[in-house]
């Protein structure tokens, strides 16, 4: 099934609404998706009885900074770190202790986190990311998924409706429950696909999260 990993919506910088982004999940043939809201989880909470609907799966998480870079931290519901800073050794922790998974989102934007990541690492890392600046990011970020030789995902890491999508993980589970969708994402069953969105989405975003979050 495809399943973009990595989107945000008006509960945090993202400009469209929950309903939006299922609509474009939808339009564009996915079978799920993440809704990985800085630091909240509430998009999830608002997203489950309309995603029934349309058919589609809704994996509960949120995109939680650390001090090795960002996390999306999937298959949970709550945040315990709420606005603050997270240890990046702890949330990885914690995020087991929780049967939660842990992604290292754009690696290609914390090259210098790669040996805490390595030392400790995830259960995945996003080798796609189609908010990427540049083309040379993006092979960036690939290079260093191989590297740290985790199962690797994509996402679009799209904060417009319209960029849902344009990156996405094939995953291998043996139904559409969520708890088998990331046991297969844990065992590496999974392939990535996608491309970057436009370049004014690309930019625009780059600068709001630099401004914002103290780099992407």
């Amino acid at each position: 099934m495809k399943i973009d990993l990595h989107v945000h919506t008006n509960h945090s910088d993202g400009i469209g609404s929950v309903r939006e982004a299922l609509i474009a999940a939808y339009k564009k043939g996915l079978n799920g998706i993440a809704i990985t809201d800085h630091e909240t989880t509430n998009g999830f909470l608002e997203a489950k009885d309309y995603a029934k609907k349309l058919k589609l799966i809704v994996i509960p998480g949120f995109e939680l900074k650390t001090d090795a870079g960002h996390i999306l931290a999937l298959g949970v519901k709550w945040n315990p770190w709420g606005e603050r800073r997270a240890k990046y050794e702890e949330a990885i922790d914690w995020l087991r202790d929780e049967c939660g998974i842990s992604i290292i989102a754009h690696p290609a934007t914390k090259i210098h986190g790669i040996d805490r990541w390595i030392k400790k690492k995830p259960d995945a890392i996003e080798a796609i990311n189609s908010n990427y600046p540049s083309k040379f990011m993006l092979r960036r970020g690939l290079k260093m998924a191989l590297k740290l030789n985790v199962p690797m995902t994509a996402g679009s890491d799209a904060h417009q409706p319209e960029c849902i999508g344009n990156a996405y993980t094939i995953i291998d589970a043996e139904g559409n429950d969520i708890e088998e969708i990331l046991e297969a994402l844990r065992m590496g069953k999974v392939k990535i696909a996608g491309r970057l969105s436009n370049i004014k989405s690309r930019i625009s975003i780059a600068f709001k999260q630099i401004l914002y979050y103290d780099g992407i």
